[in-house]
């Protein structure tokens, strides 16, 4: 294991909460860098535009399986230790941040300064490390960070040329052009159960897990934030709504495009085929009696479903939420 995990003892994870966990990993990392980069390091929340002042990973991001998955699948790996429980978590919370620096610079949101290029650099060494020293040899997307990586620039780079070439597409495009963008969700997870144990079998139901949950959080995304996507011509449910309808005049009106995305039925389509992700994730973790992610995508399938719901009786009421559950975090 590396040095920034070798100090664990079993009596401070059991006394841990994820948030506990993923800070502190996050706090050891900064201070593994170079006493120039520190500073930029610790502001890099900041920098990418995910807060408004400074706080803390877990502050920042509220769902425990973002950046803590592997200390809530651990229940279900009995064999692993504390300080693999603690590098697992050191490597997916080091794998998100920097996909999150990658799509906000990719997207335009922020400009790749060089402080900001070699900061998610050190990121990117310091989750490599985490996952090679678990020295289980997975080959692929899977289970190698880089390989995810690559993986994930390919398919967000198919997804720009669709959506610019295409002005409607079938739900089946979409989730065909959504699945290998969620390739970083897999590597610590799976690195993390390969090496505690798990067969084939059990491991193809962590694979299902956690492509389920990703997919989930994506549909719902897509489904919450489409006004916004919109804006910036890359809105999946205005496709699947043009579909649906016939293309016609590509309406940039929102009042106008609101109307007749309440008509068609897609937004609350997208909410409804994120239940199913979380329920089939659900169904993933049960089989690998790891109860905790199980109840975490239960929840998940029952506030998508209820605002499927309202969605339906009330159309706009998933953007309204959305805005005020990001203006609450402000």
């Amino acid at each position: 294991m590396n040095a920034i995990t070798t100090e664990l003892r079993s009596s401070d994870l059991l006394a841990s909460t994820w948030q506990d966990l993923v800070d502190g990993c996050w706090e050891r990392f900064v201070g593994s860098l170079p006493e120039g980069l520190q500073a930029d390091a610790r502001l890099l929340p900041l920098t990418l535009r995910l807060t408004p002042k400074p706080l803390p990973w877990s502050r920042i991001f509220h769902q425990e399986v973002t950046l803590g998955l592997p200390f809530t699948l651990a229940e279900a790996l009995p064999s692993a230790s504390p300080a693999e429980v603690r590098t697992a978590v050191e490597a997916h919370m080091l794998g998100i941040v920097a996909a999150f620096g990658a799509d906000r610079i990719d997207d335009g949101q922020v400009e790749a300064t060089p402080e900001l290029v070699r900061v998610l650099d050190e990121v990117r060494r310091a989750r490599d490390a985490a996952i090679d020293s678990f020295g289980v040899g997975g080959v692929g997307p899977t289970y190698d960070y880089r390989a995810a990586d690559l993986a994930t620039t390919e398919a967000n780079r198919a997804e720009q040329e669709f959506l610019a070439l295409h002005a409607s597409a079938t739900t089946a495009t979409y989730e065909e052009l959504s699945r290998p963008k969620q390739y970083l969700v897999f590597p610590a997870a799976m690195t993390f159960s390969r090496a505690a144990g798990l067969g084939d079998a059990s491991l193809s139901q962590v694979e299902a897990m956690c492509l389920a949950m990703a997919m989930g959080l994506q549909l719902r995304d897509d489904a919450t934030d489409w006004e916004d996507d919109h804006a910036e011509g890359r809105a999946w449910a205005v496709r699947l709504m043009l579909q649906r309808e016939g293309e016609g005049v590509y309406l940039r009106d929102i009042e106008s495009l609101r109307l007749r995305m309440a008509d068609s039925g897609v937004v609350v389509e997208l909410l409804r085929g994120a239940v199913r992700h979380f329920e089939a994730a659900s169904a993933a973790a049960s089989a690998l009696a790891a109860h905790r992610v199980a109840a975490w995508c239960d929840r998940q399938a029952s506030l998508t479903q209820e605002l499927a719901a309202r969605e339906d009786e009330a159309p706009g009421h998933i953007v309204r939420w959305e805005k005020a559950r990001k203006q609450a975090r402000a």
